[in-house]
């Protein structure tokens, strides 16, 4: 839950949960844009996880994912830090507590991890992540060096690799795109180090937890974020610069805690806890200063804490019934009045993918591969309307054709992509092509190590470089 959302006001401050008090920070370092699986790298700071990492307390990081055995109990330590339990269902798998909807298998010599939208995680037998592959076999292969990871290559040769210091904390990861340096003191991540030198710095001043993180300075040297925090190591304050988008938050010992925003707005949090996992389940107030005042939302939450029905503001009911892998079936809006509409959606057995969708007279059908989940047919059937599009890929899941909705005249378009050989460097995998229905064609070449094209020749041959 972010802390001042409501309808469509921006969120106010960081993040922090209402419930348990932790402090959630992210920052991208780096994103390779391109095939396959996303090469990024992303590091998530929680102000309540305790454990120490090659970042430092609090720090998690992407391929930092990792599983524990437990009295039974399989752990699983995602990269934002969160801990997640699988509990076995009798059959020798075991199910995520948290949606039902993923899976850990243990295997000859470790465990693999099925998620739901088709990603396969494979740890060795002491836990460590080794191979993450996607729904097309695009894959990501993790090594290690004396227990630390010491590089990331995928399928199209792109490669992160990493070093360390004499403490074993990150050193540097050097990518296409360049070197990122890391400064870990005393435990802390002190500072990150861009390719181009810009730098981002990160305070901890917080006398009750010396690892708390308490300010972020900006590559302009800004002093942009800060936070406070009280002796139950629970997030009591955020702001950006200048006392903007500030956040206080005050903890009840009934449940219901309250903030505060820059414009001394209150919100007030009521709390539920279940399964391990704390949700808010009603609010009350304005929650952020651009929304109208005396609001109250409530939710009713099932026995896995999912929302099972929702009042707004205004008393509008909405209800929700989910299947066994926690896929919403329906959602039923201005629930007992004569406006009541009711919205149903089917899925792909195998993977979090939609196969349906019914408004009234008005359905649309997602046709899937039934080995990968792929999109092939789009269509669109209601009153006045019946429309198709057609998609095609390659192996590697890559868009290769897309065709309709028109039946009258032809409406292809095309796209084709480097072969995925070592020879072309930067280009390899990356889209080449794009070919319109009226055979105007699009070129893309001289990629960067960031993943974007350099050169583009529109239809007319005419390049403009970047």
């Amino acid at each position: 839950f972010v802390v001042g959302s409501c309808g469509t006001c921006p969120a106010n401050g960081e993040p922090i949960n209402m419930a348990t008090g932790n402090e959630h920070h992210q920052d991208t370092d780096l994103i390779l844009h391109g095939p396959g699986l996303p090469m990024a790298f992303q590091r998530h700071y929680n102000s309540q996880q305790e454990s120490d990492s090659p970042l430092g307390y609090g720090w998690t990081s992407t391929f930092s994912e990792k599983i524990t055995v437990d009295s039974g109990v399989i752990k699983l330590r995602q990269a934002d830090g969160n801990e997640v339990h699988f509990i076995d269902d009798g059959s020798g798998a075991y199910i995520s507590q948290a949606d039902k909807k993923r899976v850990i298998e243990p295997i000859t010599g470790g465990y693999r991890l099925r998620e739901a939208d088709g990603r396969v995680f494979t740890f060795d037998n002491t836990g460590v992540l080794t191979l993450i592959e996607d729904r097309n076999g695009n894959s990501q292969t993790l090594t290690y060096d004396n227990g630390r990871l010491a590089a990331v290559e995928d399928n199209f040769g792109r490669q992160f690799t990493f070093t360390y210091d004499g403490n074993g904390k990150l050193d540097t990861l050097t990518s296409p795109a360049g070197q990122f340096d890391y400064d870990v003191t005393d435990g802390n991540l002190s500072r990150v180090t861009k390719p181009d030198t810009a730098f981002r710095e990160y305070q901890y001043n917080d006398i009750n937890d010396l690892h708390n993180l308490t300010g972020i300075t900006n590559e302009n040297s800004i002093l942009f974020t800060t936070f406070n925090y009280d002796d139950q190591d629970r997030a009591v304050s955020a702001e950006h610069a200048g006392g903007m988008f500030g956040i206080d938050v005050a903890y009840g010992s009934s449940g219901i805690n309250t903030a505060t925003d820059s414009l001394g707005q209150v919100t007030s949090f009521t709390t539920q806890v279940g399964h391990g996992i704390a949700r808010v389940t009603d609010t009350t107030g304005t929650g952020c200063g651009t929304c109208a005042t005396s609001l109250k939302s409530s939710y009713t939450l099932d026995d896995r804490l999912r929302v099972a029905e929702e009042t707004d503001p205004e008393g509008n009911r909405t209800a929700y019934t989910y299947d066994d892998r926690g896929n919403i079936l329906t959602v039923t809006e201005a629930v007992a009045t004569p406006e009541e509409r009711l919205t149903a959606y089917t899925w792909h057995p195998d993977f979090d993918l939609l196969t349906s969708i019914t408004r009234g007279s008005r359905v649309t059908t997602l046709t899937r591969d039934s080995s990968n989940g792929n999109l092939l047919e789009l269509r669109e059937e209601g009153p006045s309307l019946s429309r198709t599009v057609s998609f095609t890929y390659n192996s590697s899941g890559q868009l290769t054709s897309v065709d309709g909705p028109r039946t009258d005249v032809n409406d292809v378009t095309t796209f084709t992509y480097y072969d995925n050989i070592a020879a072309n460097g930067l280009n390899r995998g990356q889209l080449h092509q794009i070919v319109n229905a009226l055979g105007h064609t699009i070129t893309y070449s001289n990629y960067n190590g960031f993943g974007r094209p350099t050169t583009v020749f529109d239809a007319n041959s005419v390049a403009t470089t970047t």
